[in-house]
């Protein structure tokens, strides 16, 4: 009986020929797919799904010579299949190289008494990633849990672990990183055995910086997508910080952005001269101005003469100045 894997595998491909220059549709990896497809210069978007992939494979293997194909299926069972390896295949194939190769063959097939046929090998086992939602083989998955407090096995690919980290460590905090499936965080030898050089670098760059900042005197950088940070030996006596990374200059003292051709003392000043203001422009407004009585508007207005008959220039709501209303209590319009 077929397991639950090869059912959907038969219903997913059930559209498809059983095999595709040799190999069965499930065996097909998208990568590989897009470099033959790029080869032969026919134009698929970057994003495409297995089943738009293996309609131009498909197609393209109705279109290709016998030694073409031959030599495509050579590529895809090759233990390393690469862009170059296969140019040098097709290559060849397009300027007759592989002719001696091909009239041996056709050798062979008179003489079928002398022809030595190894048994071929069984297809090798796969499963689903969680992630792609590719049928790989079970080499490509981590072969223990990816922590080890995950309480499932891993049914996320080697190339898709190392892509979920390497887009959670500049979106998140350094111990923030978790496992694709789960909640769990990833300790730091679970980043570094997964991440990229690249990435790891990065990560541990911020763990660093999250170390140093406990440390007195220590102030993150300001410039916007800088992300560097240094110890300031000066504190505020000399408040100016210059980043080492990029010359930016952050204000120790304020842990902003320095205010140029102001002191501390004269920023200081300035702030509080405009606080001050600013309140005792709310206080104004309290103690004269009358709110609007649209319960969707709320703001304020001060009358300066003339009749009660108001309209707010924020919504336009008309209304009695003396009675918060269109019109006196007693009906008469004022």
């Amino acid at each position: 009986m077929a397991g639950p894997s090869k059912i959907r595998a038969s219903r997913r491909y059930a559209a498809f020929p059983k095999r595709i220059f040799g190999l069965y549709c499930s065996q097909h990896r998208a990568f590989n797919m897009q470099h033959i497809i790029q080869y032969y210069q026919k134009r698929v978007g970057a994003r495409a799904t297995k089943e738009r992939l293996l309609n131009v494979l498909m197609s393209l293997e109705k279109q290709v010579s016998k030694a073409e194909a031959e030599g495509i299926q050579e590529w895809l069972e090759s233990k390393d299949p690469t862009p170059a390896s296969l140019r040098f295949i097709l290559d060849d194939v397009k300027d007759g190289k592989v002719k001696v190769k091909a009239e041996v063959k056709v050798e062979i097939k008179r003489e079928p008494s002398l022809e030595l046929r190894s048994p071929s090998p069984p297809p090798p086992r796969t499963k689903e990633c969680c992630v792609c939602a590719e049928d790989l083989p079970e080499s490509s998955f981590p072969e223990q849990k990816i922590t080890s407090t995950c309480n499932h096995e891993a049914t996320t690919c080697r190339d898709c672990v190392s892509a979920t980290i390497a887009t959670q460590i500049p979106e998140l905090a350094w111990d923030q990183l978790h496992c694709p499936e789960c909640p769990e965080t990833l300790p730091y030898d679970v980043v570094k055995t997964w991440a990229s050089a690249e990435s790891f670098e990065l990560y541990d760059k911020k763990s660093l910086l999250a170390a140093f900042q406990t440390m007195p005197n220590f102030t993150m950088c300001l410039a916007p997508g800088c992300g560097s940070g240094q110890i300031h030996e000066g504190g505020d006596a000399e408040p100016i910080m210059t980043c080492r990374t990029c010359n930016y200059k952050t204000c120790f003292s304020h842990k902003m952005p320095w205010h140029e051709g102001q002191t501390c003392a004269e920023y200081d000043t300035m702030r509080r001269e405009r606080m001050e203001q600013e309140a005792a422009s709310e206080t104004f407004i309290y103690q004269n101005a009358k709110i609007c009585p649209n319960p969707n508007c709320g703001h304020g207005i001060i009358k300066h003469g003339g009749c009660d008959h108001m309209t707010c220039r924020q919504c336009n709501y008309q209304f009695c100045y003396a009675w918060d209303d269109w019109g006196a209590k007693d009906g008469s319009v004022r």
